[in-house]
């Protein structure tokens, strides 16, 4: 048998991460890792893994992932200088008024005002 199989807090610890964040990182990039429930231990295939998946580069900053660089010149395009202009001279729209409420499925509509009247006694 080869050495002893490392926790999770041990290796956070290592790489000086949360166990969390260690765990998120475990789960995203599939290190091979030795599970019993929900706790984790890593052998020595898991940490070469794990060290590797931390070498390779963030894909949101490889060179084609980039966004465009902007233009360093300070004109504007006749496109932007349009909507420039159009949002300069829009009136702002109005607000709408809010829906009235409806009632409430036990309220009776009508029925607020109306008063209870006693029967008047019978002639005989």
């Amino acid at each position: 048998m080869g050495e002893r199989p490392l926790t999770l807090a041990e290796v956070a610890e290592h790489y000086r991460f949360s166990e969390r964040k260690l765990r998120r990182f475990v789960r995203e990039h599939d290190v091979p890792v030795l599970r019993e429930g929900r706790d984790i231990r890593f052998d020595a295939l898991a940490l070469s893994t794990l060290a590797e998946a931390l070498r390779t580069p963030c894909r949101s900053k490889s060179p084609g992932a980039n966004p465009p660089a902007r233009s360093p010149s300070v004109g504007r395009s006749p496109v932007n200088a349009y909507a420039a202009a159009l949002e300069a001279t829009a009136s702002p729209s109005r607000e709408r008024k809010p829906r009235p409420s409806k009632p409430k499925f036990s309220d009776r509509r009508g029925t607020a005002n109306v008063v209870a009247l006693d029967h008047s006694p019978r002639r005989s």
